[in-house]
């Protein structure tokens, strides 16, 4: 048990000699740019929302909704859904691309990128 002991004390005296050189390296984590962080949060949503949209449209339309379908509404449906993925499409762009955009639409969206 004495030898035990003198091991036990000579690893933690080893371990400690030579801590010094084996510091663990930190290493900086960089922070996400705005764009990347709107375009995920953007995507996200759109992901959430946009079948539930989808699918009331489909319920509605295939008359399994308890509600009298109105024929003109059909087409108003569609505009509604193509005008949602048209401002997706945009907001997305502006964010990741803003240079593609026209200098009318640049107000607009705004700039999430760095200044030039």
């Amino acid at each position: 048990k004495s030898q035990d002991k003198p091991e036990s004390n000579k690893k933690s005296n080893s371990s400690t000699k030579y801590s010094k050189y084996n510091t663990p390296q930190q290493t900086e984590v960089p922070a996400v740019p705005a764009c990347i962080n709107f375009t995920d949060e953007i995507c996200v949503t759109i992901s959430e929302i946009f079948p539930d949209l989808w699918k009331i449209g489909q319920a509605y339309f295939s008359g399994e909704l308890q509600v009298k379908v109105e024929a003109g509404r059909q087409v108003e449906y569609k505009h509604m859904v193509m005008s949602v993925i048209e401002m997706f499409c945009k907001y997305v762009r502006a964010s990741i691309i803003p240079s593609t955009l026209d200098k009318a639409e640049r107000p607009q969206f705004g700039s999430l990128s760095a200044p030039e």
